[in-house]
C-alpha cells in the first residue's frame, strides 16, 4: 500500500473514531492542488455551540494535508453522510428527535456545486424513526440508477 493511500485510511479512521461522519466526494472540476491532485472532504457533525452542520475540506494525496474546514451547509446534525455513485448528490441522515414538530429524524438530499463543492440542498423528508443513524446508497443488479434507502438503528 502507498504510504499516501495509509496515511489517508488512517486519517479518516481517526476522524470516524472521533464521532464525525465522513464522505469523500470526487473533486470533478476542481484543479489539483501544487502538491498533487486535492479531494473533497465533507464531515457530518452534531450541531451546538462550536458546530452548524456539514464542513468541506481539500485532501491532498500527495501530502496528505487536509485544509481547514468551512461550512457546506447548514442543517441540524447531519450525524452520517453518503455519497451518491455518480458523485453530484450528497444524503445527510439528521440524527434528532423531532422533525417538523413530530417526533423522528430526516434525510436530507443535496446537490453538490461542481466547482465550489459546496451544496444546495433538494429536498428533506421524515424518517418516521426518533435519532436515524445509518444511510445506504445501492445500485440495484442490472440497473443504471441507484436505490437508495435509509435505516435507523438504535444503541
Amino acid at each position: 500500500m502507498k504510504p499516501v493511500l495509509g496515511v489517508a485510511f488512517c486519517l479518516l479512521a481517526l476522524i470516524s473514531c472521533l464521532g464525525f461522519s465522513v464522505a469523500r466526494a470526487r473533486a470533478q472540476s476542481a484543479s489539483p492542488g501544487p502538491a498533487g491532485k486535492e479531494l473533497r472532504v465533507y464531515f457530518g457533525t452534531y450541531t451546538g455551540a462550536k458546530s452548524r452542520g456539514i464542513y468541506l475540506s481539500g485532501f491532498d494525496t500527495n501530502t496528505g494535508s487536509l485544509s481547514s474546514p468551512v461550512l457546506a451547509a447548514e442543517i441540524r446534525s447531519p450525524s452520517f453522510l453518503a455519497l451518491h455513485p455518480n458523485g453530484q448528490f450528497l444524503y445527510a441522515v439528521n440524527e434528532i428527535s423531532n422533525f417538523q414538530g413530530k417526533p423522528g429524524g430526516a434525510v436530507t438530499a443535496f446537490a453538490i456545486d461542481p466547482g465550489s463543492g459546496n451544496l444546495r440542498q433538494l429536498n428533506q423528508a421524515s424518517t418516521l424513526a426518533d435519532a436515524p443513524a445509518i444511510w445506504s446508497s445501492t445500485r440495484p443488479v442490472g440497473t443504471s440508477s441507484p436505490q437508495t434507502t435509509a435505516a435507523a438503528a438504535w444503541w
